[in-house]
């Protein structure tokens, strides 16, 4: 699906294939990521703007919590095990 995002743009690329993937199929899962894509925007601006006590720490911790998020998405539609607190809020989503 992605190769592990890197830097923050990568984040908002994986974000952004999942986006659309929930669009083509009309898959409620895609609004988590949405929400996500819109924070982690806004983090970046923050980032540029240099409002951070330390912004290249902010940038590497953004992206190291995408992962995880990224990591359980990619798992739960390979069926593969997610953590409990991911996997609730994915069955959630598929019942809506």
């Amino acid at each position: 699906m992605y190769d592990e995002p890197q830097t923050i743009d990568d984040v908002l690329q994986a974000l952004d294939a999942i986006i659309d993937r929930s669009i083509k199929e009309n898959n409620v899962l895609g609004i988590f990521a949405y929400l996500y894509r819109r924070t982690t925007f806004e983090v970046k601006s923050e980032i540029e703007k240099g409002a951070f006590e330390d912004n290249e720490r902010m940038a590497a911790f953004d992206v190291a919590f995408a992962n995880l998020y990224l990591q359980a998405f990619k798992n739960y539609l390979q069926q593969t095990p997610v953590c409990n607190s991911w996997r609730i809020s994915f069955l959630i989503c598929s019942y809506s």
